[in-house]
């Protein structure tokens, strides 16, 4: 009877798993194709999207985070420009320079960001929620749309802030060809302690040739 019960109780647990992982599959893929339609938006692929979820992955990992955490965020990392949805095209393609206006109105797409995601009780969406208003704050406090500084600002918010900056610089977008990875991070390591929290930093510069590998092996 004693192994009857193990066995049943195995066989309970691997239930339980397998229909977490289920759920959390499908989370992922509701989630994905969500910001992926808010992607194409500003003539972005999917790809930006999927390397965030895969770097914040990594980044989590090395940072000590719980196996839980881990997940979260890879897949609320993808969310952080959901609020692009709301802002305008004349703005949001323009191949030019925004003027002091518009990028007022560009600034404002963490707020919508945060509002779409807002009021959840499932621990994803709101680790997203925070990602998404907050991944524009600086780690000085020169940042949008709050101000926060250092460690007011949430902690993964601020790991956002590195991953997606470095994605950002590497890669074309409408208004600039892509920059040459060493420059990227000699902009960035200038920006340490200013613009990112310098330990986080460090976390990204230790595991720079993992990050590197998924940024060559997902591309546009």
């Amino acid at each position: 009877l004693l192994i009857q019960s193990r066995q049943y109780e195995t066989r309970l647990e691997k239930e339980v798993l397998d229909r977490t992982k289920e759920l959390r599959n499908r989370e992922e893929e509701i989630c994905l194709r969500l910001t992926t339609a808010s992607d194409y938006r500003d003539e972005e692929t999917g790809s930006h999207i999927r390397r965030l979820g895969l770097y914040a992955e990594k980044m989590a990992k090395a940072m000590g985070w719980s196996f839980k955490e881990v997940e979260e965020i890879r897949i609320a990392a993808p969310m952080h420009d959901i609020g692009k949805i709301g802002i305008p095209d004349s703005i949001l393609l323009k191949p030019k320079g925004l003027s002091p206006e518009e990028f007022l109105i560009i600034k404002n797409h963490t707020v919508i960001g945060s509002k779409i995601l807002s009021g959840s009780t499932v621990a994803m969406l709101q680790m997203a929620e925070k990602i998404a208003l907050h991944h524009h704050e600086k780690w000085n406090g020169t940042g949008y749309p709050c101000g926060l500084k250092g460690k007011d600002i949430p902690e993964p918010a601020r790991l956002l802030a590195v991953i997606d900056v470095y994605d950002a610089l590497v890669h074309e977008r409408v208004y600039r060809p892509p920059i040459p990875e060493a420059e990227a991070l000699d902009i960035m390591t200038k920006d340490k302690g200013s613009h990112f929290d310098p330990d986080i930093f460090d976390v990204f510069m230790n595991i720079l040739p993992e990050i590197r590998e998924i940024r060559l092996q997902v591309k546009e």
